[in-house]
């Protein structure tokens, strides 16, 4: 939907750990490098390596690297491997059934996230994401030169709907997801992390950095803007 009146609510979702866990895309990547490694190198244990690092907050390719000792790998090949995977993750029921109602609804759905282009797009493609959202109602990073610590994405998203007077932002990382949208009067919406966010969320900072509404699921946000 693109026609827009004043009535129109503008909802713009960050995509990382807010329309999936950003774990299973980790988990995803591991698993094509694993692939790959047993495929060339022939060695078998890559993923529990690779899994078990991430757990111990090391750098799971440097592990890779030493656990395969004396074989000589190229990390940068699977750090690339891992950043352009097909990645295997989907919607929940609760995120796909929200999305689905939101779009019903005299509103229009925009996508503002951080990251490489190759990237993002392999996990709106696996998410059927383009089903929600219109193309040019999708902000990634590396494809406008900013992120989300700048305004612009978030000025584009205003100078595309100029009629709109009600605009919303939900995302989960206080450290970057809420400042601009605060600052630019947007209503600004976390959902909670329980224990799966790759990136804390702290409460405590500045007051512009956190959000107005903590919900407990995306499937809380339509009883909260349509109210």
């Amino acid at each position: 939907m693109n026609d827009c009146t004043y009535s129109t609510k503008i909802i713009a979702f960050d995509l990382d750990d807010t329309l999936y866990q950003e774990i299973d895309f980790v988990m995803s990547g591991y698993r094509a490098v694993s692939r790959f490694v047993e495929q060339e190198y022939g060695y078998a244990n890559a993923f529990a390596v690779l899994s078990d690092a991430y757990s111990k907050h090391q750098n799971p390719f440097d592990a890779l690297a030493l656990a395969m000792k004396p074989t000589d790998i190229n990390i940068d090949r699977l750090v690339d491997i891992y950043r352009n995977h097909k990645p295997e993750i989907s919607l929940s029921r609760a995120t796909e059934a929200t999305l689905q109602y939101l779009q019903g609804e005299d509103a229009v759905l925009c996508l503002i996230t951080d990251g490489r282009s190759t990237t993002q797009r392999n996990k709106i493609e696996a998410l059927g994401l383009t089903r929600f959202f219109d193309d040019e109602n999708i902000s990634i990073s590396e494809e406008i030169g900013v992120e989300k610590t700048d305004r612009l994405p978030f000025d584009n998203v205003m100078k595309r709907f100029p009629e709109a007077r009600q605009f919303y932002y939900i995302g989960d990382n206080t450290a970057k997801d809420f400042f601009w949208p605060n600052r630019l009067k947007w209503t600004t919406i976390c959902i909670e992390d329980h224990g799966q966010n790759i990136h804390p969320q702290v409460f405590t900072g500045d007051r512009m950095h956190n959000p107005q509404i903590i919900v407990d699921s995306v499937f809380d946000v339509p009883s909260i803007i349509l109210d």
